[in-house]
C-alpha cells in the first residue's frame, strides 16, 4: 500500500547546503522558516543517494555511504499550501538569500527519488529555462 503524502511531515523545509555556503545560508533560512512557521531540516550528505520518503519515515541511514555532496544548494518544501510556499519565496527575498535555482515541493512523482536524482532534474529544468531566456 502507498503512503500517501498527506501522511508526510506538513511544513518542513528541507535543504542541503554545500559546506562553503552552509554558514552564511543556514542563519537566514532559519530566519525564513521561523517567520513562516515552517520546521527547517538539513539534509546530510549521507542522505543523498536514499530515496526521500525513506530517511523522511526512518531517518537517515547510519549505514548509508557517503557520495559526492552537491555543488549548490537545494531546498525541498514538504507539507506546504501554495500561499504559504508563496510567502516563503517572499521572506527568502526580503531576507536577500540569494538565488537558489534548485527548489522543489514534494510531489508523489518525486518522493521515491534520491536528493541527487531530484537535484539532477532541477539542474536540467533550470538549464532549458536559461536557455530559453
Amino acid at each position: 500500500m502507498k503512503a500517501r503524502l498527506s501522511q508526510q511531515p506538513e511544513n518542513r523545509l528541507y535543504v542541503w547546503l554545500p559546506q562553503e555556503q552552509r554558514e552564511e545560508l543556514l542563519d537566514k533560512l532559519e530566519r525564513v522558516c521561523r517567520r513562516c512557521y515552517l520546521s527547517l531540516y538539513e539534509i546530510r550528505q549521507e542522505m543523498l543517494d536514499s530515496p526521500i520518503t525513506t530517511w523522511m519515515e526512518k531517518g537517515p541511514d547510519p549505514s548509508a555511504q557517503k557520495g559526492a555532496p552537491l555543488p549548490e544548494p537545494m531546498l525541498l518544501f514538504c507539507g506546504v499550501s501554495s500561499s504559504l510556499l508563496g510567502k516563503a519565496l517572499q521572506v527568502m527575498q526580503q531576507e536577500q538569500i540569494p538565488r537558489i535555482p534548485h527548489k522543489a515541493v514534494l510531489t508523489e512523482h518525486n518522493r521515491q527519488w534520491t536528493p541527487r536524482q531530484l537535484y539532477g532534474e532541477l539542474s536540467r529544468e533550470d538549464q532549458a529555462v536559461r536557455g530559453k531566456g
